[in-house]
Parts: structure tokens; C-alpha cells; sequence
């Protein structure tokens, strides 16, 4: 068959990306068959290979008449503007994963979508503001009526017959046809009549607060409505739940309607919260003659008679499209299904088509509701898991910090504990307490060591009590090097030369004081007396001017460390 430069084209490319070089004849007849679409051809290749060509020989030769085979090869004679109908032909027997998605998806969208359900404009709300505005200066201005009415002048000036013809006029025009007029929608809303404390549950005769059981209908079943639309339907989109719209005006049939509506079991099948069918859902519910919000949900929403009822959901009759806030049913009842036989029917005949519209959307809106779970519990878990991670971060923070502080502190009192021994060491070293001792006017003292051993000095009485501390300290010292198992320190003599073999240069005797504490106390024992650190001389003192016996005793703190230290050196 002779192909266009297009179709060749499409076999050439066709060929480069199969590699079905030698199958020219086939490759032509499964672009026929898929309408010369290269990419349905090639998915239709690389799923079946020619296969279906074979197929479409096969049943051609059976039905004799659909397609001719030549003696080269299996070639479809077909024209062109059959081809669509031969692929689903061939599409049906092959199988389900043969349909021509393309077109299918091209006829659907000539399917009209939903309409929206728009949010409504608060205008109505400054119009509220203005009419309060001016009916309290009103209030407050006196009425001033004209002295002779303008009607009177007309009646004067236009003669009674003329003015008989015209009301005969109205007549024929108007009153014959009334009943075309009732239940109209306002054309606007009457502000005149507004009161802030209308109640519609009051309206139509519901006490929630009455025991007994009364003709009106139970509300309470209901999960109803009756002001913050905008909220309400944003609730109904982002909940995925079902808006049911109620509009009625003051007339005694539409209030007896929505008495009826609310207390029909059909109806309370249907939207009861706690056991209904479609138990997600929200009733706004209004009279448009009392509320300025309902009468502009009823402007928006292009209500023509009342009552007025209108369903939402955020629905889409198209897989294609995103769902949104979409209306589904709208139903202006006239008036003449208002009567006292046939409103049942009219509420059964209502709730029957919400019901069928409902059966065929709530599956998108349970979808969604899951998806929403879903998601929901997705995002909880994920900021559980990263709160769970904050925490982790913020526990090693700590104890890194803990670790940087306790190192911090660790290397402070090392450092502190290397700066007293190597003060201390340069006391020993240096004999310090000898030199200071020397002087004319002596006197003995005697010292008691924690550990038993005594220490009798004699020593001059300018030296003062602080130094005899500081001497004390040094004799404590040592002590504690010679008894301390981890120290190689077997006698004075090794701590002499450990102390010579020192050349750090070591604090002042200020600093000392300064820095380090005394861990012990000096103690006259008869009588008992704490002997304080200061600067008077002992020749100064009168417990020590002429000598005396003291005791050294460890603050509790420091001997209860003392005690640790030596129980844990002993452990190891």
C-alpha cells in the first residue's frame, strides 16, 4: 500500500526504536491498526510483539469479509476513517490492557463537570452594619411625617374611572396568576424585620430543654447549623463530609416542611450523627426572611423558589480532576408539593434522590476521609519520630556538655592539685618552716598528727599562727605521700629528691592562702579550743606564748573523703 511522507516517517522511526527492520510489512499494519499513534503501536509491541497483527489475520479469515490478506504478508486493507472502530474491535478481543486509552480519555472529557460550591461574599455583613448604624440614629431622631401624604394627590388628580381600569388592569394581569409568585426567592433581603434574637430552632417549635414528647421534631439527632457558613462549608472540605443546605422563608408551608423534613425517618436514616447512613455530615439550616447570612447563601447557591435545599461535598465525577467543593443536588420546591397531601411524598420523593446521590459518592469521601487518616497518622509518626530525634540531639548535648564540664573540672583540679604540690614541694625543699622558726625569743609547741605521730617544734614566738598552719599542711603532706600505696615515695628522703628534682616555679604564699583552704583545724584541748587561721604571732596568742600541747583534726567533709580515697585505693 502507498504511505504518505507522515506515515512513512512513523515506520522509519518505528523501526529505528524496535529494531523490526525486516518487518516492514508489520510494522505498517500495526500502525493501521493503532491509528498511526507510534507510541500506542510501540507499547502494543513491546507487550504483545506482532501478535495481535496475528490475531487480526486470524479472525479476518474466519469472518471472510473484514480484511484482506496478500500473498506477501499480512497487510489490513482498511480505510483510514474506519481504523479507530477496527482498533476497538480488535482491542476487545485481545484483552482489556488493548483499549486505546487516548481516545477513551478523549470522550471523556466531554463528560461537564460538577458545579462549585462557593464560599459566600460578607457584604451582607456591612450592609448589617449600616442598617444597625442607621436604625440607631434613627432611635434617636424624631419622626417627621409630611403634613398631606402623596398618595392623596394622586387620588385627586387621576379621575375614578381611570383609576377603576387600572386596578382592573392588575387584576386580570396579576392576581390570576399569583399562585406563580409564592415561595418566589426575595429579591432582597427586608432589614427591617432583622431581630439579633431570632433562634430557628425556636421558630419551628423545638425545646431542647422539654421532657415530654411533643409534635415538633428532635434537632438534637442532627448535626445542624444555623450562621458561620463559610466555616461550616470549609469544615464539610477539609472533613470530607457531606453540607446539606436548608433555606425557608416565614410562610407557614415552607415552615411546616422543614418540621416535616427533620422529623422524617427517611431523613433521620439518612443524616442522624450518631446512626445515620452518611453519619458524616452538617445541616446548615436558616430562614432566609430572618438571617441576612442565609439569604446570602441563598443568592450565592442561585435559589429560585423556597424551600430551598442544596448538597455539597468535595466530590469529582471525573478521576481526571481533583476533587473540590462541588454541588451535586439542588431541589426548589414549589409550592404546589407543599399541600397537606403531598408533602409526605414530597419529603420521601426528596430523601430517595439525596440517597442515591450519596450511595454514589460516599466512596470518594470515605477514600479521602482514609487517605486523610493516613496521612494524618503519617505526619503525627513523623513528628513523633523527630521530636524522638530533637530529644536524642538534646540528650547527647547534655551529656556532652556534662562530659566537656566534668573533663573541664577534672583538669582544673588536676592543674590545682599540681600547683599546691608544687608549692608545698618548694616548701620542703627549701626547709621554709626552719628559717622562719629562727629567732631570739622561742617557744615550744607540741602537735598531734590525725595519725598518731607527734610533731614538737620549737619555734619563735613571731611566727605567726598562720604559718604554723601552713607547716602543718607541709608535715600532712608528706605524711600522706609515704602512706599513699599508689606513690613510689618510701620515706622523707624520696620525697626530698622528688621535690629537688622540681623546677616549676611555684605560687606566692598570698595565692596559697588565697586559693586553697585549710582542711583541718588546730585545736587547744584543755580547755578545748579551735585555734582560727590568722595573722597574730604565737608570742601574741596567750594560749600559745608559753608553749602548748594541740591536736589536728580534719573537717567531717574532708576526713569522709579522706576515708574514700583511701578505701578505693585499697580496692584497687
Amino acid at each position: 500500500m502507498d504511505l504518505t511522507p507522515e506515515q512513512q516517517d512513523l515506520v522509519a522511526q518505528f523501526t529505528s526504536i524496535s529494531g523490526a527492520e525486516d518487518e516492514r510489512e508489520k510494522v505498517v499494519s500495526l500502525l493501521t491498526v493503532n491509528s498511526w499513534d507510534l507510541n500506542n503501536a510501540l507499547s502494543s509491541y513491546f507487550d504483545h510483539g506482532f501478535d495481535m497483527i496475528n490475531r487480526i489475520s486470524s479472525s479476518s479469515i474466519s469472518g471472510g469479509d473484514n480484511a484482506a490478506i496478500s500473498a506477501s504478508g499480512p497487510e489490513i486493507l482498511q480505510d483510514p476513517a474506519e481504523s479507530h472502530l477496527s482498533h476497538r474491535r480488535t482491542s476487545s478481543s485481545a484483552g482489556p490492557e488493548l483499549v486505546n486509552l487516548q481516545s477513551q480519555m478523549f470522550l471523556e472529557s466531554f463528560r461537564p463537570r460538577l458545579p462549585k460550591a462557593p464560599r459566600i461574599s460578607n457584604h451582607w455583613q456591612l450592609e448589617l452594619g449600616i442598617h444597625s448604624s442607621l436604625s440607631e440614629k434613627s432611635s434617636h431622631t424624631p419622626d417627621r411625617r409630611p403634613a398631606v401624604n402623596s398618595w392623596w394627590l394622586v387620588l385627586l388628580l387621576v379621575p375614578r374611572t381611570l383609576l377603576s381600569f387600572l386596578v382592573s388592569i392588575f387584576r386580570f394581569l396579576f392576581v390570576g396568576s399569583s399562585s406563580h409568585f409564592i415561595g418566589r426567592f426575595p429579591s432582597q433581603f427586608d432589614y427591617g424585620k432583622y431581630s439579633e434574637d431570632f433562634d430557628f430552632a425556636k421558630s419551628i417549635g423545638y425545646d431542647k430543654e422539654a421532657t415530654e414528647l411533643s409534635a415538633s421534631p428532635d434537632l438534637s439527632q442532627f448535626n445542624i447549623k444555623s450562621s458561620d457558613f463559610n466555616s461550616v462549608l470549609q469544615s464539610a472540605q477539609t472533613g470530607y463530609s457531606w453540607l446539606l443546605v436548608i433555606l425557608v422563608d416565614n410562610r407557614t408551608e415552607s415552615q411546616d416542611f422543614c418540621k416535616r423534613l427533620f422529623a422524617s425517618p427517611e431523613f433521620a436514616q439518612l443524616f442522624n450523627k450518631a446512626s445515620g447512613t452518611f453519619k458524616d455530615n452538617v445541616i446548615f439550616v436558616n430562614n432566609v426572611e430572618e438571617s441576612p447570612e442565609a439569604y446570602e447563601v441563598g443568592k450565592t447557591y442561585k435559589a429560585k423558589r423556597l424551600p430551598f435545599l442544596c448538597l455539597a461535598a468535595n466530590v469529582s465525577n471525573d478521576p481526571s480532576v481533583m476533587a473540590s467543593m462541588s454541588t451535586l443536588y439542588k431541589s426548589n420546591v414549589a409550592p404546589d408539593f407543599l399541600g397537606p397531601e403531598q408533602i409526605n411524598s414530597t419529603v420521601k420523593k426528596l430523601s430517595e434522590n439525596l440517597e442515591k446521590l450519596m450511595e454514589s459518592y460516599d466512596p470518594q469521601l470515605i477514600a479521602q476521609r482514609f487517605d486523610q487518616q493516613e496521612i494524618e497518622f503519617a505526619r503525627q509518626l513523623k513528628k513523633q519520630q523527630d521530636d524522638a530525634y530533637i530529644q536524642s540531639l538534646e540528650k547527647d548535648r547534655l551529656k556532652k556538655m556534662e562530659k566537656d564540664h566534668q573533663q573541664q573540672v577534672e583538669k582544673t583540679m588536676k592543674e590545682m592539685a599540681q600547683k599546691r604540690e608544687t608549692f608545698l614541694m618548694s616548701l620542703i625543699r627549701e626547709n621554709w618552716f626552719q628559717s622562719v622558726g629562727d629567732g631570739e625569743s622561742k617557744v615550744k609547741i607540741a602537735i598531734k598528727l590525725p595519725n598518731g605521730k607527734r610533731l614538737i617544734e620549737t619555734v619563735s614566738k613571731s611566727v605567726t599562727l598562720q604559718q604554723l598552719y601552713l607547716y602543718v599542711e607541709t608535715r600532712l603532706y608528706v605524711e600522706e605521700k609515704i602512706s599513699d600505696e599508689n606513690n613510689e615515695f618510701g620515706s622523707e628522703e624520696d620525697i626530698l629528691q622528688y621535690a629537688g628534682a622540681i623546677d616549676q616555679e611555684p605560687m606566692s604564699h598570698g595565692e596559697y592562702y588565697a586559693t586553697f583552704a585549710f582542711r583541718f583545724d588546730l585545736i587547744q584541748p584543755y580547755p578545748k579550743k579551735v585555734l582560727d587561721v590568722a595573722g597574730a604571732a604565737l608570742g601574741d596568742i596567750p594560749e600559745l606564748r608559753s608553749g602548748a600541747n594541740l591536736l589536728v583534726e580534719y573537717h567531717e567533709d574532708d576526713e569522709a573523703d579522706a576515708s574514700a580515697a583511701s578505701d578505693g585505693a585499697k580496692d584497687e
